[in-house]
């Protein structure tokens, strides 16, 4: 080989990694859900969810859908990692409440569980959701319901404060 194939082969390979980066940050950009698997990605296209470059997931949360399924996904959660019963629960009671079809329930559902995720689990999550559906519910609230929304924030922030703080969230041993 001579070093002039050698150089171009070397300029290839750094302009399909140029490509390669500057795509990435394009669909970074359009919203994609960096790191997440295909099914994630379908389903947060279907309930018309997109992250921010910088910023964190439950942050850009749009439709409160997904914060109360994210809640709902957290709360069951909180004492260890769900069973296949657990999730048709909670597949079942997020229809029953969204009003919606099983196909869109299930997108709700599993961009909601990533988002759980993307908190470090259901502590993380508990204390940043109640915040953010909160903020995407405040304008639509009757009184009875902000003093709902008012006792699951701080429950929230009790599931989510150490154990060493000694709170313990209502109906807990």
């Amino acid at each position: 080989m001579t070093t002039t194939t050698i150089l171009f082969a070397l300029a290839g390979l750094v302009a399909c990694a140029l490509y390669w980066v500057w795509l990435r940050a394009l669909c970074i950009q359009a919203g994609e859900i960096a790191g997440a698997t295909d099914e994630v990605q379908v389903a947060a296209f279907r309930v018309d969810y997109r992250c921010k470059a910088g910023v964190h997931p439950v942050d850009t949360i749009e439709d409160p859908r997904i914060a109360g399924a994210a809640i709902l996904i957290a709360l069951a959660e909180v004492e260890g990692r769900t069973d296949p019963l657990e999730q048709q629960s909670i597949l079942r009671e997020a229809r029953r409440l969204f009003a919606t079809d099983p196909e869109e329930t299930d997108a709700i559902v599993a961009v909601a569980a990533w988002i759980v995720a993307q908190c470090g689990g259901a502590q993380g999550a508990m204390g940043r959701l109640p915040h953010r559906l909160r903020a995407l519910a405040q304008d639509k609230m009757s009184p009875e319901l902000q003093r709902l929304a008012d006792m699951v924030t701080e429950q929230g922030e009790i599931a989510a404060a150490p154990k060493s703080a000694g709170l313990r969230p209502v109906g807990a041993a």
